[in-house]
């Protein structure tokens, strides 16, 4: 059965695979990224690939006026959405966020506030609807706040903790909220990590991971599977000894 996707940070690496494997099934999709150029030419991709319809914006998704704009051209183009996959992500500085306002805030707006308003206004129509998936790309750093990057884990957390209370709030009403947490991805937006190896991820590989879970209704995954096991360690590790490490 065909379906309407909206995918916004549509010009990430995840989302770009993702959109693929939904093109190929002859899926409609609405790309949207803060980059209007990134956005077309992620749409221009999309209807090589076989997608039904595809329609892109660029706006600023940490501005909630626009979200709202965006909402109404998703309405006027899809009339509904069936997935939304939130895949917007800034990863910034860590230190230069501890003296930087500007830089801590953009951390958390981008990673977290808006996409919480996006996940919440997507959602008012799926359960109207009774049916609808909503994704959201979280992160490993969440699962517990660490010095090297706590400001991109917290918003990240932060997304994951707003994506259960709806996963919560949603139960019974036919609307699935999947919680996705990637460890290290080899993407555009960690290209300055120098260490690469088998801890890290393709793209390809969390995108297969992201359309599974949305396929199977899962509710929260970490992606590759074995991050589940290597935070549940992180998380137990003692505070006096966690002050010992630089992880």
């Amino acid at each position: 059965m065909r379906k309407n996707v909206l995918i916004t940070g549509g010009g990430s690496a995840i989302a770009q695979q993702a959109a693929i494997i939904w093109a190929n099934r002859g899926y409609s999709i609405f790309v949207v990224d803060k980059e209007e150029k990134k956005a077309q030419a992620v749409a221009n991709d999309l209807r090589v690939k076989g997608a039904k319809a595809v329609w892109s914006l660029g706006i600023d998704l940490t501005d909630i006026e626009a979200i709202g704009i965006m909402q109404e051209k998703v309405q006027n183009k899809m009339g509904h959405v069936d997935i939304l996959l939130v895949a917007q992500g800034y990863l910034g500085e860590q230190k230069l966020a501890e003296s930087s306002t500007d830089e801590a805030e953009k951390i958390i707006t981008t990673n977290f506030t808006g996409a919480a308003v996006i996940m919440e206004l997507v959602a008012k129509g799926m359960a109207e609807r009774k049916q609808g998936v909503i994704v959201a790309i979280s992160s490993v750093a969440g699962d517990r706040g660490r010095k090297t990057i706590y400001a991109y884990g917290a918003a990240k957390g932060a997304l994951a903790i707003w994506a259960a209370g709806m996963r919560h709030r949603l139960a019974g009403q036919g609307v699935v909220v999947v919680t996705v947490k990637p460890g290290y991805v080899i993407t555009p937006m960690t290209a300055a990590i120098e260490q690469k190896g088998m801890m890290w991820a393709t793209p390809e590989k969390v995108a297969g991971d992201i359309i599974r879970a949305v396929d199977k209704r899962k509710t929260v995954i970490y992606t590759p599977w074995f991050w589940r096991w290597i935070m549940l360690v992180i998380v137990c590790i003692p505070n006096r000894l966690l002050n010992k490490l630089s992880i």
